[in-house]
């Protein structure tokens, strides 16, 4: 299970929109929709929700993804006796795949927990699913829905600041922001950076034989309270006690928990009703 947090995406000069809102008036609306209407297919992959059931008392969505990849039928192999036939499956059939999630709605931000099995749907998926949906359905979920503009951001493990105390000497800091920076009172740059990556590097060196450790633990610290929106990630090199190079990259350490679930046994599906429950334990 991964940990994600879905947060506003500021645009220009102190505007935000907000994601809880757009993201309510999404789902809400996908659960009225017919199969077809919900379908988004990318690169011979089409995904969509299949169930969606909103929690009022915790203010959490409890949501089901299917997903199935066409255009690709070769014969069918037993791995016991190795003895091979032919698919019966059309062409434009898929194996179904299940992928589970809990969205948990907070101040500021909304926390993600998916499923992570190998197959399925990731996150960057889901959220271009969530902005096909609203992009072509704005016309129906009404003018006062604010523009759903979000970044998928980690969470990071719990001991992230623990392996940075570890280090005895920090090199370099670089920490990855939003372009909307470059138009901020620090830069007041032009607004003309369309043609700039939406994620840009600022990277912090320390001096020869000199030490930035203060900085980086400054800077981990505001990353994981929250206090600022546009860091989407951090990446740390030094050196250890034995004086050997380590690297700490907020993504590597993203927050992430295991767990065991029933399994259908004939269809090797997971229980969908212990997975969602399980998952919103580790709220």
């Amino acid at each position: 299970i991964k940990f994600y947090s879905l947060r506003q995406k500021q645009v220009g000069r102190g505007h935000t929109y907000g994601v809880a809102e757009s993201l309510r008036g999404v789902l809400n609306y996908i659960d009225g929709l017919g199969l077809e209407e919900k379908a988004y297919t990318i690169e011979r992959k089409t995904t969509f929700i299949s169930n969606v059931n909103y929690d009022q008392e915790n203010d959490l969505y409890r949501i089901i993804f299917k997903s199935a990849s066409s255009g690709y039928r070769s014969d069918l192999r037993d791995i016991r006796t190795l003895v091979g036939r032919t698919n019966p499956k059309n062409i434009s059939e898929g194996e179904e795949e299940m992928t589970h999630a809990i969205l948990k709605f907070e101040s500021n931000d909304c926390l993600f927990l998916l499923e992570t099995n190998g197959k399925g749907v990731g996150i960057k998926k889901i959220v271009n699913y969530f902005k096909y949906i609203y992009n072509n359905h704005k016309h129906n979920l009404g003018e006062d829905l604010p523009n759903l503009l979000f970044k998928d951001w980690i969470v990071a493990h719990e001991n992230l600041q623990e392996v940075l105390s570890s280090l005895n000497r920090v090199k370099t800091a670089s920490v990855f922001v939003e372009k909307s920076v470059l138009g901020s009172d620090a830069f007041n740059f032009s607004e003309r950076t369309q043609n700039v990556k939406d994620i840009i590097e600022l990277k912090v060196s320390a001096d020869y034989r000199k030490d930035i450790k203060a900085f980086a633990v400054e800077t981990v610290n505001n990353f994981l309270a929250g206090t600022t929106t546009v860091v989407n990630k951090i990446r740390i090199e030094g050196t250890d006690e034995n004086n050997a190079n380590s690297i700490i990259d907020t993504e590597l350490l993203q927050k992430m928990e295991s767990l065991v679930v029933e399994v259908n046994n004939s269809t090797g599906e997971v229980s969908s009703v212990d997975i969602l429950n399980k998952l919103e334990n580790l709220l």
